[in-house]
């Protein structure tokens, strides 16, 4: 779980194109723009703040990942297989079942 919160933070944190098109997301997902919180492994704690906001925010993120796809690059390739399971149920439905990649965060978010 570390390995795919520092992997998001990684995705938009050196390309302001990928940024924008996350953008999109929010505004497609009518959700509350909102960034990605970087977790540094030296600071055992910031893991938690890391899973919150990545949660906050997954509906948005999952989205831009599915729109990418399998075409992503290497680094990405650790995300696509957590998500891939579940492309096919893009919602931002609170009461929405959650996918087993979901409960995982959300494991990690209530353990950190």
């Amino acid at each position: 779980m570390e390995n795919l919160v520092l992997k998001v933070y990684g995705e938009f944190s050196v390309s302001a194109n990928r940024s924008r098109e996350l953008q999109a997301c929010f505004d497609f997902m009518e959700m509350n723009p909102d960034s990605v919180l970087r977790h540094v492994v030296t600071r055992w704690l910031s893991l938690f703040a890391a899973v919150d906001k990545l949660l906050a925010c997954w509906p948005a993120v999952k989205l831009y990942f599915v729109n990418k796809g399998e075409h992503m690059s290497v680094p990405s390739q650790v995300i696509w297989d957590f998500v891939k399971d579940d492309a096919d149920e893009i919602s931002d439905d609170a009461g929405a079942e959650l996918s087993v990649p979901e409960c995982y965060l959300y494991f990690v978010h209530h353990s950190a």
